[in-house]
C-alpha cells in the first residue's frame, strides 16, 4: 500500500509519468525497476547496463550458457565457440565473432534464436579471413546463416572458421543468442553435373570417390568414369540426351555426293550393323568410352585438329522398360546418318550448326530388349558436334538404361593395353 500510495502522490504532483519496462512493473523516479541494478520481486536478475551477453539480459532474464567476451570484433581474433549457443550483446557499432574448427569440406550453419533482432546479419568467414556467405531472415523472422540458401557455408576449407554478429544499421542491440553448427560430413545439396560427377549431393573436390563407382579416387584407374563394382546401371541425363557413347574417329579422306552428306563409304560390316567394342576398330582408329556430363556431344574437344572433311561414329545400345513407340531426335553439326538396329532413321546433308530436335524418326522398341543405336556424322569445317535423345510424345524420355556392349555393361576396373589407364577412360585402349 506504501508504494501504491507514494505512486498517487507523485502522479498527482506531476513529478512523473508511469512507463511499462523489462518486467511490467510500473517505474517512477526513485522506484525499483527492471535496469536499476537490483533485482526486486519479478526480477530474475538486474545487471543494470541494459544489455545481454552477461547473464542477465535487458529484460532482467536470466541467460544460462556460454557468454560473449571483448575483445572480439574481428574475424582474425574471435571467441572460442565451446557449447551450443552463446549470448551476447552489441553496443553500437560493435561486432562479436565467433570460431569454430572445421575438417575440410564441413558444411556451416548458424542462426539467432528467438526473441531476435531482424537488423542482425550473420557473416561467415573461410580461414583465410574471406567473407564467403551473408546470412538471410528465416522463415521465423530472424537472421540465419542457411547453407540451402548461403552456398558460400558448403563444403569449407579444413581450419578455423569465423562467425561475425553486427548490425545492419550499427545500432545497439541490447541481447541476441546465436547457435552454430558443423555438419562434418558436408550434407547433401542440388549440384551441377559439372561439380558433381555422379550425382550425390557431393562435389568432386570433397568426394573421395567422384565418380560413385565403388573404387577410391587413389586407387581407381578412371576417377572420372565409373568403372567399378557400383557404377550401376547407366542412363541419359536430365533431359534425356545420350552422354555415354562408344565413339570411333576421326575418319578422314572419305568422299562423298553432296553437300555434308556422310560418306557412302562403310565401315568392315557396313555402318548400319556396328557391334562395336573398346579397344577394337580398322585403319588405325579404335573405339573409345565417352562418358560425359554434357549434353552436346562437342567432337572439336578430341579431334579438334584432324582438317575437314571428317567424320564421327557414336554408337551406343539402350533398352526400354516397356513397349513403346520412341522418336529418335537428332541436331547434328553438320551432316549425319543414324540407324537403329541396321535400319536408317534419319538422314540428312546439311551443311549447319547443331539445334536440339531438328531432326527426328520414329521406331519401335520392346521391354527388356538391348537396341543399336549408331550415328555418323559428318563435319564440313567450322563446328563439329551433335544432339540426340529420344522423345515420346513430344517429352524427352529420361527412363532409359544405356549400355557399351550388347547387355548390361559391367566393368571393373579393365585396362586392355596395361598402361595403368582405365578402357572407359583411355584414348588408346
Amino acid at each position: 500500500m506504501y508504494r501504491l500510495f507514494l505512486t498517487t502522490i507523485l502522479l498527482a504532483c506531476g513529478d512523473s509519468t508511469p512507463v511499462e519496462i523489462g518486467d511490467n512493473t510500473t517505474e517512477s523516479a526513485g522506484l525499483a525497476h527492471c535496469g536499476d541494478g537490483v533485482a526486486t520481486a519479478g526480477d530474475a536478475c538486474d545487471e543494470g547496463n541494459g544489455f545481454g551477453g552477461d547473464g542477465c539480459n535487458e529484460h532482467c532474464e536470466v541467460e544460462v550458457g556460454l557468454f560473449e567476451s571483448e575483445p572480439n570484433d574481428e574475424w582474425s581474433n574471435p571467441n572460442d565457440w565451446s557449447a551450443p549457443s552463446v549470448y551476447g550483446g552489441l553496443p553500437e557499432g560493435d561486432v562479436d565473432c565467433f570460431a569454430i574448427d572445421a575438417t575440410a569440406c564441413a558444411t556451416a550453419h548458424a542462426e539467432i534464436l528467438a526473441p531476435c533482432a531482424p537488423d542482425l546479419l550473420l557473416t561467415l568467414h573461410d580461414p583465410s579471413g574471406a567473407a564467403v556467405a551473408t546470412g538471410t531472415l528465416g522463415p521465423g523472422g530472424c537472421p540465419v546463416l542457411d547453407p540451402e540458401v548461403a552456398v558460400g557455408a558448403r563444403f569449407m576449407p579444413e581450419g578455423r572458421l569465423a562467425v561475425c554478429v553486427s548490425s545492419v544499421t550499427g545500432a545497439s542491440v541490447p541481447s541476441y543468442q546465436l547457435a552454430l553448427s558443423l555438419d562434418a560430413d558436408g550434407g547433401n545439396f542440388d549440384l551441377s553435373a559439372q561439380d558433381d560427377l555422379d550425382g550425390d549431393g557431393r562435389p568432386d573436390l570433397c568426394d573421395v570417390d567422384k565418380d560413385g563407382d565403388g573404387v577410391d579416387d587413389v586407387d581407381d584407374n578412371c576417377p572420372d568414369a565409373p568403372n567399378g563394382p557400383n557404377m550401376g546401371p547407366i542412363g541419359t541425363d536430365g533431359e534425356g540426351f545420350i552422354t555415354s557413347w562408344l565413339a570411333l574417329a576421326p575418319v578422314l579422306d572419305q568422299p562423298n555426293s553432296v553437300d555434308c552428306l556422310p560418306s557412302d563409304v562403310e565401315l568392315t560390316g557396313g555402318d548400319a550393323d556396328q557391334a562395336p567394342v573398346i579397344g577394337l576398330g580398322e585403319s588405325g582408329l579404335t573405339w573409345v568410352a565417352w562418358l560425359t556430363n554434357d549434353s552436346r556431344l562437342e567432337f572439336l574437344d578430341n579431334w579438334g585438329w584432324a582438317n575437314p572433311d571428317r567424320e564421327v561414329y557414336v554408337h551406343t545400345w539402350f533398352k526400354s522398360g516397356t513397349d513403346r513407340t520412341l522418336t529418335l531426335a537428332l541436331g547434328p553439326d553438320d551432316g549425319a546418318r543414324a540407324w537403329i538396329n541396321g535400319q536408317l532413321i534419319i538422314e540428312t546433308e546439311r551443311c549447319q550448326g547443331t539445334t536440339i530436335d531438328a531432326y527426328t524418326g520414329d521406331t519401335d522398341v520392346f521391354a527388356g530388349d538391348w537396341t543399336a543405336l549408331t550415328v555418323k556424322v559428318r563435319d564440313h569445317g567450322g563446328g563439329w558436334g551433335l544432339y540426340a535423345r529420344f522423345l515420346d510424345g513430344g517429352f524427352p524420355v529420361t527412363d532409359l538404361e544405356l549400355s557399351l556392349t550388347d547387355g548390361t555393361w559391367v566393368d571393373d576396373q579393365s585396362d586392355g593395353d596395361g598402361d595403368g589407364l582405365g578402357d572407359v577412360c583411355d584414348d588408346t585402349p
